[in-house]
């Protein structure tokens, strides 16, 4: 129960700063956009990705912007990734039912795609959390994960959740999503918990 609470605890404060802004920054919207610029070095994000560099807006329909993306589902998840005010990470499900996670760079124009994956085969009681921990670490807001929940539990009365099956890094200093190989410690922060 004390590690429960000093999570949550660590969660609040971190997401308690989550609507300032720096000085080299302003907020619209939702998305943060940087008046620094990224180097332009030439093996920052994933230029192998058919997707790369599109650009849409975090407020508009998705599929306006990037066809390939086809959703007929509402379900969208998004998360400014806390180290930097640059980057964040937005998710839905495709057509498919797959899981889309795009690794974005916010931009005065709106969302830059750097890199993106495609989640697929969820197990029923799978479930994707952008707010992670490693290790009992702070908050590591890089990191999302997918988690499964046994059937005796319900997902709202969960305030985290331990059981990772698979994990990845929105690497900032890269720009791309790379897999996370050792799973031991990862905890994932239920958004949607229910006090």
């Amino acid at each position: 129960m004390k590690k429960v609470v000093i999570i949550l605890g660590i969660a609040a404060l971190i997401a308690s700063g989550c609507g300032r802004t720096t000085k080299n920054s302003t907020k619209t919207g939702l998305a943060f956009v940087s008046k620094e610029k990224l180097s332009d070095n030439e093996n920052f994000g994933n230029k192998q990705n058919p997707l790369y560099g599109k650009i849409y807006e975090y407020s508009r329909n998705l599929m306006d912007y990037i066809p390939e993306l086809r959703s007929s589902d509402d379900f969208h998840l998004a998360s400014a990734i806390q180290a930097s005010d640059r980057f964040g990470i937005d998710a839905f499900m495709d057509d498919k039912g797959n899981m889309v996670c795009i690794f974005i760079e916010y931009i005065k124009e709106g969302n830059k795609i750097l890199d993106t994956i495609r989640i697929e085969n969820l197990r029923e009681r799978e479930y994707l959390i952008l707010t992670c921990t490693q290790d009992d670490t702070i908050w590591d807001s890089e990191i999302f994960a997918t988690f499964f929940l046994e059937d005796s539990k319900n997902f709202y009365d969960q305030p985290y959740l331990d059981k990772v099956v698979r994990a990845w890094r929105a690497d900032t200093k890269t720009g791309r999503i790379k897999p996370i190989e050792n799973l031991k410690g990862i905890i994932g922060i239920n958004p949607d918990y229910a006090d």
